[in-house]
């Protein structure tokens, strides 16, 4: 499993995606945010039941509608984690700090989002 963090300044979700789903209509961008989070919380709260459950399908799949997700909304690191997630075959310990990494990813994102009045 990879652990490297991306490095430099970026932010945890590319606003410009969304913008150019919307043309740049702010209520259509709030509306798929609240889709987004929406359905982001049900994968993560679905991820937590299953994170010590080593080959568990309802991780595995719920891993791959989250980097799916979070491509499209251009939420690249809780892709490229939801994607290890996805193929992860190492232990119940190493999952479970990998729950950990998703879901604080997740919250930086939340965060983020509030503080551009998304949320």
């Amino acid at each position: 499993m990879s652990t490297q963090l991306p490095t430099g300044n970026c932010e945890p979700i590319d606003l410009n995606i969304l913008k150019g789903f919307s043309d740049g209509d702010w209520e259509i961008e709030k509306n798929l945010v609240a889709i987004f989070v929406r359905q982001t919380d049900d994968n993560i709260k679905t991820l937590y039941t299953n994170r010590a459950h080593i080959g568990s399908v309802a991780w595995s799949e719920t891993a791959h509608v989250l980097k799916g997700s979070s491509s499209s909304m251009g939420a690249d690191e809780l892709a490229r984690l939801s994607d290890i997630a996805q193929k992860f075959s190492g232990t119940a310990q190493e999952q479970t700090a990998l729950f950990d990494r998703i879901n604080n990813e997740y919250l930086s994102i939340k965060d983020y989002l509030r503080k551009k009045d998304y949320l």
